[in-house]
């Protein structure tokens, strides 16, 4: 019986979630064809159909996460004037469910390592995944620059978070930049409001 019109799209829909799951758990270099492929349910013959290198499956992964993570993460914390409330988004990217299960958080932290030594193919969809979520953020009221580095700030706590051995050591780091955060955008955001 021959595979459906919509089969190769949904195979290749797998493999992408699976290698996703694998690369923000244990990085891109740990993370094998195989392991993917019996991830996603497949064997590793099924691969090369769908993509030609690891690292065109890597790009594949981050561009996806940037699409599926972001619109439905983002939209609930719209005002009801469509403005972004910046405060409410820091709390939920910088919480314990990102920090402690990166198989399940923000490609922009898990594979940030790993993209500094691909090749271009990875840096641009990674790319594209950090200027999707600092355009968001523009309907905050932050210019380019300082949606750009609010984004940097977010991933980079997180990161630092990750890394250090205390929880307590992380909770005053996430302390510290969601009071940087708040005392930035309340200010910038008063400030268009006033103008």
């Amino acid at each position: 019986m021959p595979y459906s019109s919509d089969h190769k799209a949904r195979t290749r829909a797998r493999i992408v979630e699976a290698a996703l799951k694998l690369f923000n758990s244990i990085g891109y270099e740990a993370t094998t064809i195989d392991r993917v492929m019996a991830e996603a349910g497949l064997t590793r013959g099924g691969f090369y159909s769908h993509f030609a290198t690891k690292e065109a499956l890597f790009a594949a992964a981050v561009a996806a996460a940037g699409r599926t993570d972001l619109a439905a993460k983002v939209v609930p914390m719209l005002k009801a004037e469509g403005r972004l409330d910046v405060s409410r988004l820091a709390r939920a990217y910088l919480d314990d469910r990102h920090r402690f299960d990166p198989g399940k958080g923000c490609a922009l932290v898990a594979t940030a390592g790993d993209v500094i030594r691909a090749g271009a193919e990875a840096k641009t969809a990674y790319a594209t995944v950090f200027e999707g979520l600092s355009k968001l953020l523009g309907r905050a009221g932050a210019d380019e620059g300082e949606r750009d580095g609010l984004v940097a700030l977010l991933v980079g706590t997180v990161t630092v978070m990750r890394a250090l051995p205390e929880t307590e050591q992380g909770d005053a780091v996430r302390r510290s930049a969601l009071a940087l955060i708040d005392r930035l955008f309340a200010r910038e955001i008063g400030e268009a409001a006033a103008e």
